[in-house]
């Protein structure tokens, strides 16, 4: 879905649908459509009254969500998480807290200890992470669809540690910065992930039970969510301020990474839209 210039911020919302397998297909097809129509042909969704939790890492995508999920919520009602899971450098979460230090956002950081409790056992070697090993290159295997930096199950344990978070915040609104577009080929930056997460969350919790999980970002390319970054007034900030080199390495980062290269591509496409 091409991001609506004309309008602020949309988003593609997956609503409840039908628990029995049989309405699954149709039920999706349906919601999906419903809530494009609503939420990204011109509708204002607004969400003044709701709480929500930001899965935050410091970085550009989760940034600008964070900035979406204040002007859509309200910053009273966001809080950000972000997880320390034993990632290749502590930058990361130190943007994380700075932007949130400087802008009065309450924030999280929740450890996860799986990833490096499975590390340290040597017949546990199956996993080669240059996200979770410095002393792995970061590259793209010939026989994989994505760089060795995917994080396995990585963000289904951000959102289910989400979700426990939202519950004790009273909230029942996650937001996420995945996208399927600019991306490395993440299988958990889907929406097929994406909706069937938010509906086990719901299964988890029993019947009545309400879990939105928003992805402002997930059918943009990375120059609309530069432009999305503009029309929410942090564009400077996610520049300068965040980090999204996997080298640490904050703002225009290291250059030559994966998330280097896509983030740079995407900012020079923005810039070039703007003439």
């Amino acid at each position: 879905m091409k991001y609506l210039r004309n309008r602020q911020c949309r988003e593609t919302q997956f609503s409840a649908g039908s628990q029995q397998n049989s309405q699954y297909d149709s039920q999706r097809i349906s919601n999906t459509i419903i809530n494009l129509v609503k939420y990204g042909a011109g509708e204002d969704y607004k969400m003044k009254n709701e709480k929500a939790v930001v899965i935050f890492s410091g970085g550009q995508d989760s940034t600008t969500c964070l900035f979406w999920s204040i002007e859509k919520f309200g910053k009273e009602n966001v809080i950000a998480v972000s997880f320390s899971y034993g990632q290749r450098h502590s930058a990361e979460l130190e943007a994380a807290t700075h932007i949130c230090t400087q802008n009065g956002i309450r924030h999280l950081i929740l450890p996860i200890d799986i990833y490096s409790q499975l590390g340290a056992v040597p017949f546990l070697n199956e996993v080669q992470c240059s996200l979770l090993d410095n002393d792995l290159e970061i590259e793209q295997k010939e026989d994989s669809d994505f760089p060795n930096s995917f994080v396995p199950y990585r963000n289904l344990l951000f959102l289910v540690h989400a979700a426990i978070a939202a519950k004790f915040f009273g909230a029942k609104n996650l937001v996420i910065g995945v996208s399927q577009i600019d991306y490395s080929g993440y299988p958990d930056c889907r929406e097929e992930f994406i909706y069937g997460t938010q509906e086990l969350l719901k299964t988890a919790m029993g019947i009545g039970e309400d879990v939105v999980i928003h992805t402002p970002l997930i059918r943009l390319t990375k120059a609309e969510t530069w432009k999305m970054a503009s029309d929410l007034g942090v564009l400077d900030l996610i520049y300068h301020e965040t980090v999204t080199c996997y080298n640490g390495i904050k703002g225009e980062g290291c250059g030559e990474c994966p998330a280097c290269q896509i983030r740079r591509q995407g900012y020079l496409s923005f810039l070039e839209s703007q003439k």
